[in-house]
């Protein structure tokens, strides 16, 4: 079970690297580099979870800190990248970090129904993650970019059924 764990939380750790990587490659010019470490770093935040379910390899570590720290880390990597080449200040980075832990330690314990604001941060990390993917694709050649825009309804309806459950759990009374 011990490996099980240890595998699932590795799948997660996978994030930081690729995070570091994405912003370097992006400081670089190296393009194919940075959408490919996104990317990847994107596919370890959707599968991570199913194969945590699936090995029943489930942590309370990994649920409530290794998920996380490792998708804002993400994040941060892509938004440091544009910070680095001058594309977003530097003050929105901080703007994340600082935001982010505000709304989970002041923020969420006062609230009546904290997971109305989990709604809200997860439709802003979806929203920055799209830019910063789309941004990449661009960078990489403007088709790419535009295929991803156009499929976006499509992964939208795919996606329509969980989007649903969430905001219904998110908002039940």
């Amino acid at each position: 079970m011990k490996a099980k764990i240890v595998f699932v939380n590795a799948v997660s750790a996978l994030r930081f690297p690729l995070a570091a990587l994405t912003a370097w490659a992006m400081w670089a010019g190296r393009w194919e580099i940075a959408a490919a470490a996104y990317a990847s770093g994107l596919v370890t935040d959707w599968i991570d979870g199913p194969i945590a379910r699936a090995l029943k390899a489930e942590t309370e570590f990994g649920r409530e800190w290794m998920e996380p720290a490792a998708d804002l880390a993400l994040l941060a990597g892509g938004i440091v990248g544009l910070v680095l080449i001058g594309i977003v200040p530097w003050w929105a980075l901080a703007l994340l970090a600082v935001g982010d832990r505000c709304v989970n330690y002041l923020v969420k314990p006062r609230v009546k129904r904290p997971q109305r604001i989990l709604f809200v941060q997860a439709v802003f990390l979806e929203g920055t993650i799209a830019v910063i993917s789309v941004f990449l694709l661009y960078r990489v050649d403007p088709r790419l970019a535009v295929a991803a825009v156009a499929s976006a309804p499509i992964v939208a309806y795919a996606k329509r059924r969980r989007i649903r459950e969430f905001a219904a759990w998110c908002f039940r009374e």
